[in-house]
């Protein structure tokens, strides 16, 4: 009977996990929350439409195009709107928050939180006046998805 080399099992083992290796890689290219993708809609706390869309690249989540409509207090209406299909930017596991700059009372920004079980996109926002430096449009939103 032949004897086996007592650095078989070794080699057998090294061979097994590098042949089983390519098996444990993810395959797809879907990202966490394949449920958010598509486009989203609703309404401001001041009764004005907000419109997302939210993409996969390279499974990640990203914001790609967003539109509010914000009213002034001190007058005036500015619709705000950007799409880049690439991203504006990328999801925190459900939530995002998109930076518009700064002003004399903090930061602007348009963020949101996605909840799983009710499919609610929901966030807050502030916005502000680009002929009034002093002036800012605040609020919330809840949106759902159309596509």
């Amino acid at each position: 009977m032949k004897q086996r080399s007592r650095w078989f099992p070794l080699f057998f083992f090294s061979f097994v996990l590098v042949a089983l290796t390519p098996a444990c890689e993810k395959k797809s290219s879907s990202p966490d929350y394949p449920q958010l993708l598509g486009a989203w809609e609703g309404v401001t706390s001041q009764d004005k439409q907000i419109q997302f869309s939210i993409s996969n690249t390279d499974e990640i989540l990203y914001v790609t195009y967003y539109k509010i409509v914000v009213n002034f207090p001190a007058g005036g209406q500015q619709t705000l709107q950007r799409h880049i299909s690439t991203g504006i930017v990328a999801m925190n596991d459900k939530n995002f928050r998109i930076p518009l700059g700064n002003g004399t009372y903090g930061e602007a920004y348009l963020d949101g939180s996605f909840n799983l079980v009710t499919m609610a996109l929901t966030g807050s926002f502030r916005i502000y006046n680009p002929a009034v430096p002093n002036d800012y449009a605040t609020g919330f939103y809840t949106a759902g998805k159309t596509k």
